[in-house]
C-alpha cells in the first residue's frame, strides 16, 4: 500500500533534518518541498508551513508537539498495516 504524499513528504523532511546533523537537526526545505502540508489525523488538524521552517532548528513544536508526532506515526502505521 502506498502512503499518501503528505505523509511521505513530512517524514522525508523530518528525516532530512536529522540526517544533516543528528546532534542539532535543522529544517532543509528547498524546491518542490516548499509548501504547507495539512493533515487531519484522529480528529486533529495538523498544518506544517515548510517554507517558514527552512533553516530553523527542528523542534517538535513545529509539527504541533509530540502528541501530533505520535498521531502521525499511528496513522502511518495503520496505512502500512492496512488497518
Amino acid at each position: 500500500m502506498r502512503l499518501p504524499i503528505f505523509f511521505v513528504l513530512l517524514f522525508f523532511m523530518i528525516r532530512s533534518a536529522f540526517a544533516h546533523n543528528p546532534a542539532m537537526p535543522c529544517w532543509e526545505v528547498r524546491g518542490p518541498y516548499l509548501r504547507t502540508l495539512t493533515l487531519l489525523l484522529e480528529g486533529e488538524g495538523i498544518s506544517v508551513n515548510l517554507p517558514q521552517l527552512h533553516g530553523a532548528p527542528f523542534d517538535y513544536k513545529d509539527i504541533g508537539g509530540l502528541a501530533n508526532w505520535y498521531r502521525i506515526c499511528r496513522a502511518a502505521e495503520r496505512l502500512i498495516n492496512g488497518t
